[in-house]
């Protein structure tokens, strides 16, 4: 829905699966930008920029870590669903909006 509930996802299924780091460091990057988005409306950023400046700001860093989640978290959800059937699902990657970069990786 929004940077808060990508965030808390990432940490939750890093919480469930430990093994995959990466989602521990999604949640880091994730939070890392809502702190970002933050400091537009603080004490510095919003006397330097323009108004519009961090509405477009907010929107490159809303969008940029809604981009990255939609390439990650499928993939954590087809490994959770692996481990559940006991068998690989990462075909199912090019029917979930996944880029053909992150299938191959």
């Amino acid at each position: 829905m929004n940077n808060v509930t990508r965030t808390q996802a990432y940490l939750d299924f890093y919480l469930r699966h430990p093994e995959i780091e990466w989602a521990l460091l999604g949640h880091m990057v994730s939070r890392n930008g809502g702190w970002n988005m933050t400091d537009l409306k603080g004490e510095f950023l919003a006397k330097l920029l323009t108004e519009k400046e961090q509405t477009d700001f907010f929107s490159f860093l809303e969008r940029g870590n809604w981009l990255i989640f939609q390439d990650i978290y499928p993939q954590f959800l087809l490994y959770e669903e692996s481990l559940a059937k006991e068998q690989p699902h990462f075909h199912l990657l090019r029917h979930l909006n996944v880029s053909v970069f992150m299938e191959v990786v």
